[in-house]
């Protein structure tokens, strides 16, 4: 507890709801409100000073009047309507490869495939903001899959694994990996 703050800045608000991942609002939120009750916490009324470039941007609305209630039911409402978690799982498949090309390739490959299968419920290939982790390039495909699909979806990637092999032994020294990640 810091009883000497009276004053707390919270600076480019924009980068924290603007974050490329579907739960950057509920974050955001969390954390404004979070830093906003430092200030003032014994005696004094506090000041919090917000930097954003969308003062009129509802998740800064919500935050100004401490509106956790309509910040959740606006959360769970959006990810409703576009199939995310608690509604759905996430499935990141996440593949790497020394040589970027090949990993274009084979991330279009892999998307086009699961896309025949599964429809508008297959996103990307997408880059990642971390790009590169040490000499392996990065693509992410994302998996949208309603939470009683499980055998279909187990099948799908089976499916995507037995295909994988062949590629990969059709590129030398690519050093190419999958890995699937469950994200709720």
């Amino acid at each position: 507890d810091f009883g000497n703050v009276s004053v707390v800045g919270i600076l480019s608000a924009d980068s924290l709801m603007n974050f490329p991942d579907f739960r950057a609002h509920e974050r955001a939120y969390q954390l404004m409100v979070q830093v906003s009750g430092r200030a003032g916490r014994r005696d004094k009324r506090g000041t919090v000073i917000l930097q954003t470039t969308q003062p009129e941007h509802p998740l800064i609305r919500m935050v100004q009047h401490f509106a956790y209630k309509e910040m959740v039911s606006l959360q769970l409402s959006e990810r409703s309507m576009f199939r995310y978690p608690p509604y759905y799982r996430l499935i990141v498949l996440i593949l790497r490869s020394r040589n970027e090309e090949a990993l274009q390739e084979m991330s279009a490959l892999y998307a086009e495939k699961l896309r025949a299968r599964l429809g508008e419920r297959v996103l990307g290939p997408v880059t990642p903001p971390i790009t590169r982790v040490q000499t392996l390039h990065i693509k992410k495909i994302v998996l949208k899959k309603n939470k009683t699909q499980n055998r279909f979806f187990v099948e799908v990637l089976k499916l995507l694994y037995r295909n994988s092999n062949p590629f990969s032994q059709n590129r030398k020294n690519c050093n190419n990996s999958f890995i699937i990640e469950m994200l709720d």
